[in-house]
Parts: C-alpha cells; structure tokens; sequence
C-alpha cells in the first residue's frame, strides 16, 4: 500500500516538473493575410489537382 503511494506520489512530481519545462506555444491572434486573388489562385490549383488522373501528379505545396 505504501509503495503505491509513493510511485502515485512519484509520478504527479514527474508531472508537474515536465509540464512546467514545456515550451509555450502561444496562438495568433492576428488576422490571416488572404486576398481574393490568392484564393483564386488556390482554388485554381485545387481544381487541377482534383482534375488529374494520375494520383502522383498531385504537387507538394513545398514545391
């Protein structure tokens, strides 16, 4: 029984230490940039990928 409560006891300490060496990661706030012309240009590359046969033709967005 006690060794129970020392292994529970153990891992909160773990726990809270490993929370609290986290990195934040805090959210944008902020508005996202996107003009008409933009998500014309995406809906355009959208289509031609959905157009394509070939599963492979598909682009990365990286490339």
């Amino acid at each position: 029984m006690r060794s129970t409560f020392v292994v529970g006891v153990f891992v909160v300490f773990i726990a809270i230490v490993t929370g609290n060496m986290a990195p934040r990661a805090d959210a944008s706030t902020g508005p996202i940039p996107l003009n008409r012309a933009c998500l014309e240009n995406l809906v355009d590359q959208y289509l031609a990928a959905v157009s394509l046969t070939t599963p492979g033709g598909c682009r990365s967005p990286g490339k």
